[in-house]
């Protein structure tokens, strides 16, 4: 999943209760500002940062985002 995915899911759980979403919140401008740099692979891991801050590492939602691409991205 790209990094653009991963931030889009955390966004919309983000704003469903997330229950650190300040911290969520810090990941994902953090994964805005290095995928505008251009570092996918940064980018990506901040934004899983951020979902997991917003429904845990065990949520489905995490398990797939974080599950490696088969399509290379």
């Amino acid at each position: 999943m790209t990094a653009s995915a991963i931030i889009a899911q955390a966004m919309q759980h983000l704003h469903n209760g997330a229950t650190m979403a300040s911290a969520a919140a810090a990941c994902i401008g953090d994964a805005r500002i290095l995928l505008e740099r251009g570092d996918e692979a940064t980018a990506r891991l901040r934004a899983l940062k951020a979902l997991a801050y917003c429904v845990g590492v065990l949520h489905p939602a995490y398990v797939a985002a974080a599950a490696p691409s088969t399509m290379g991205a």
